[in-house]
């Protein structure tokens, strides 16, 4: 037989870490996309940095 609030509990419990996951997701893809943006527009400053880590 089905218990119907347990089928609930589960679905509600999985529901909700689905949707925690994907917040997550969408704000990890922000803060990468912002960072990514950054190093790109100080590219200059990072490639220079860059050398002089290939020397330690």
């Amino acid at each position: 037989e089905i218990n119907d609030n347990q089928l609930d509990e589960d679905f509600n419990e999985s529901y909700i870490k689905m949707n925690y996951t994907i917040h997550i997701n969408e704000n990890f893809r922000r803060i990468i996309k912002k960072n990514i943006l950054f190093l790109i527009r100080n590219r200059k400053q990072y490639s220079d940095f860059g050398n002089t880590i290939d020397y330690l």
